[in-house]
């Protein structure tokens, strides 16, 4: 009996009504995380950046990155997460994204990667012919 109780529960909570979808938060910016950035770059070839980190649970959600090319060869990089309610992993979530930044000119390249409480942690990129 117990059985058939769960396995209702279980299927009922599958089908609710629209009105019952999960909600999502805002975007808000991640911080500490960790990178990926070539040293020296060809101007022939577009740059990426990895970012990698981990969720404390399954309802986070990379929500992306925004890229501002400031003047002077200064770049500011900004991830986001969303979280959405309802059922989550309860359990730490990796993850590794792309950030694309595209091509750049010759000369070296300040990245600053803007935490949520505005420090950063910068990486240099030397674009070479």
């Amino acid at each position: 009996m117990k059985f058939v109780l769960v396995l209702q529960l279980f299927f009922t909570g599958l089908m609710l009504p629209k009105s019952y979808a999960a909600n999502i938060s805002e975007p808000f910016i991640l911080s500490n995380l960790a990178t990926y950035a070539p040293e020296v770059q060809s101007v022939r070839s577009p740059v990426v950046i990895l970012v990698a980190g981990a969720f404390p649970n399954g309802c986070y959600k990379w929500a992306g990155a925004k890229v501002k090319n400031l003047f002077d060869h200064r770049h500011e990089i900004t991830s986001y997460a969303i979280v959405e309610e309802g059922m989550c992993t309860m359990a730490i979530v990796p993850f590794i994204e792309k950030v694309e930044i595209g091509m750049l000119g010759i000369g070296i390249h300040k990245f600053r990667f803007i935490n949520a409480d505005g420090t950063y942690f910068q990486k240099n990129i030397e674009i070479v012919e």
